[in-house]
């Protein structure tokens, strides 16, 4: 998801192109406390947060659903010292000549990002890559279409299994083209397979 930089934050960024182009073989990389703070702002208007004052511990920011950590890259990569409850990530491609746009490369829980993250190094952090991170992503909104197929999310008041129940019907109807996944069962049942009026529930896995 791509999201449109503040104005003040976009001349920041076309400044420090405009003067690597000039001074070839220099680096002017925003890093510290400016990118940091660059980031929060940025995620704050895009995503509706309220940010806390600065150096607040273990979060930067909060909405009606709780607090949020933010991290701001160029690069590759995020380093975290712990985990938290929502971590938001994004990153800035430094490379292009008008920088308008940030990506948000990862929104959601904090505990499966720490869980994945690298071995904790000597300044206390634990890295993880923007690659590694979109994977978690990925996961997640998968998981959340298949717990809730019409409303992507596990707490839109329909149960995980009833959702389930509506996906498979559908697919038997022949409205997917995909295989079915028995609701139970360890298998999957082609829908040639599924004679008229079967009940997938009761449906055996294959010996």
């Amino acid at each position: 998801m791509k999201v449109k930089l503040p104005q003040p934050v976009a001349t920041i960024y076309r400044a420090v192109r405009e003067l690597e182009l000039r001074y070839p073989g220099r680096k002017f990389t925003p890093d510290g406390h400016l990118v940091g703070s660059i980031g929060e702002v940025v995620a704050a208007e895009a995503l509706g947060l309220t940010l806390y004052p600065a150096s607040y511990p273990g979060h930067d920011a909060y909405d009606k659903n709780g607090d949020v950590q933010i991290k701001l890259t160029g690069g590759g990569a995020v380093s975290l010292y712990s985990t938290c409850d929502r971590l938001v990530v994004l990153r800035i491609d430094t490379s292009r000549n008008d920088v308008a746009e940030a990506e948000i490369v990862y929104d959601g829980p904090g505990e499966p990002v720490w869980s994945s993250a690298g071995k904790m190094q000597k300044n206390g952090q634990r890295s993880i890559t923007l690659a590694r991170l979109r994977k978690l992503g990925v996961r997640r909104l998968t998981t959340d279409d298949i717990e809730d197929p019409d409303n992507h999310t596990a707490n839109s008041g329909h149960t995980a299994g009833s959702a389930l129940d509506r996906f498979l019907t559908s697919e038997l109807e022949g409205q997917h083209g995909a295989a079915l996944l028995v609701h139970g069962e360890g298998r999957e049942l082609a829908p040639a397979e599924a004679p008229e009026g079967a009940d997938l529930h009761q449906a055996k896995p294959a010996q």
